[in-house]
């Protein structure tokens, strides 16, 4: 029975696994949240497909993969020409995650895309890569 709950409790507990609000950190937070509301009203992601991907479910539908690529391009890590600004993105990882940064990094560099993939498409095989890397502190806002 003891060992029923215990695996119940982590179980969910690590069902739950995405960076907290709080480990963004007091410069990156506020505007997280510009981006996330700017996004939302732009692709009409709903925080539901939200929090479901931040727990691992890349099941997205169209409008959350453009959230997803709206939150880059606001964020001025995604440049127009679809390239990254290397030293905003390895400044915006928040410092709980820096020793994922490169791994990050990595996977922006073209795994699972072509030059002729969407840009939301490629953004999404860069952020399920991401989750890979962390599951336990997945950074989605």
């Amino acid at each position: 029975m003891k060992l029923t709950l215990l695996v119940i409790i982590i179980g969910l507990s690590s069902s739950y696994a995405y960076l907290a609000e709080k480990d963004y950190g007091e410069k990156l937070l506020p505007l997280t949240k510009i981006w996330h509301d700017k996004c939302v009203a732009i692709t009409g992601a709903t925080q539901a497909q939200i929090d479901e991907t931040k727990n691992g479910n890349f099941e997205g539908k169209e409008n959350l993969k453009r959230y997803v690529v709206c939150v880059w391009i606001l964020s001025d890590v995604l440049r127009p020409n679809s390239t990254i600004d290397v030293p905003l993105f390895k400044e915006m990882v928040p410092k709980k995650l820096a020793a994922q940064t490169q791994s990050y990094f990595d996977c922006t560099k073209g795994k699972n895309t072509s030059a002729e993939t969407e840009l939301h498409e490629k953004t999404w095989e860069w952020m399920k890569c991401i989750y890979n890397v962390s599951p336990e502190d997945f950074p989605m806002v």
